[in-house]
């Protein structure tokens, strides 16, 4: 069964395992230089704890700004020193850029993004990094 829609890999069974050991395999090197994991959105949401759970780190969310949470909340999660970003692929940058800054707001002594992975695929943009910060594709 295929899914016309770039979440088909964190919504059949099979591609999310093969989505989940990329990942895996993309962090393995760097698991030591990072606390949390960061994402936001429904891909990242779908991944994000599997892989935080798998590498004995914090996940953090953060919300989108059309989402609503009860608590009027935009992230959930831990106070860490050190993170990655996580997301699926890069469209505009506007995600990324806004999860960094999400970041900077969230504490009184701002966390650092040690990397940014994109773990989808479909991601091709041949860069080894984004805002000074390296890239894991």
């Amino acid at each position: 069964m295929e899914l016309d829609t770039h979440l088909s890999e964190v919504l059949l069974p099979n591609a999310y395992k093969s989505t989940i050991k990329r990942i895996l395999t993309l962090l393995e090197p760097v698991k030591s230089d990072f606390e949390g994991i960061v994402c936001s959105g429904l891909s990242g949401a779908a991944v994000a704890p599997c892989i935080a759970a798998e590498l004995d780190k914090f996940c953090i969310f953060i919300r989108k700004n059309t989402d609503q949470s009860k608590g009027g909340r935009r992230i959930e999660g831990a106070k860490v020193n050190s993170y990655i970003l996580l997301d699926d692929f890069l469209e505009s940058g506007k995600t990324v850029l806004y999860m960094l800054n999400e970041m900077k707001k969230a504490g009184t002594k701002p966390a650092v993004c040690r990397y940014i992975c994109f773990y989808s695929k479909y991601h091709t943009l041949p860069f080894d990094q984004l805002y000074g910060i390296r890239v894991l594709r």
